[in-house]
């Protein structure tokens, strides 16, 4: 299977839509990390997504400000998010 590569820091933007964002959230919630209060709008990046992020990240065992938002190339190639 391919996975989606690392976009880079800068695409992560608040508001961004995409069928990665639907498929990031997809995976975050496959690993036990979904902090969604819905899936409405799952294809949007919102605070959902950020909160979810950072409790992968702290899975990864990343700690401290790398482990905030926006997502590292480390912990995204970690996730495998499936390219469509």
């Amino acid at each position: 299977m391919k996975y989606q590569p690392f976009p880079g820091a800068a695409w992560f933007r608040m508001g961004r839509k995409s069928p990665i964002v639907a498929r990031m959230h997809n995976r975050l919630v496959a690993v036990g990390c979904g902090r969604y209060k819905s899936a409405v709008d799952k294809d949007v990046i919102g605070s959902g997504d950020v909160a979810s992020y950072e409790a992968w990240q702290r899975l990864q065992g990343i700690t401290g400000s790398a482990a905030e938002w926006p997502p590292g190339r480390t912990s995204w190639t970690a996730l495998k998010i499936p390219k469509a």
